[in-house]
């Protein structure tokens, strides 16, 4: 699928699509815990999520663990150095 990413087009392919005994689909990716909230996993994300209600499709991501977003949501975190490693990475 294709997203925008800091203005440039970028093309995203999911993990895995998985399809339970219904026929309904749902677009997998599995990332590692640093890599579940940043800045290109979560343009990403927004994109398949879009992507996935527009064809009634299901998106997921989550670590090998299954931990979501939303389960990493609860862990404080120190966002200055959140930025100073995406920063490092970026370079």
């Amino acid at each position: 699928m294709s997203y925008t990413f800091k203005g440039r087009p970028r093309t995203y392919y999911p993990d895995f699509v998985v399809v339970d005994g219904s026929g309904k689909a749902v677009l997998l990716e599995v990332k590692s815990p640093f890599d579940m909230f940043r800045e290109l996993t979560l343009a990403k994300s927004l994109a398949c999520t879009q992507y996935a209600f527009d064809r009634g499709m299901g998106y997921l991501i989550a670590d090998k663990e299954g931990r979501t977003l939303k389960d990493y949501s609860y862990i404080p975190y120190d966002l200055e150095l959140a930025d100073q490693i995406e920063r490092l990475i970026d370079k």
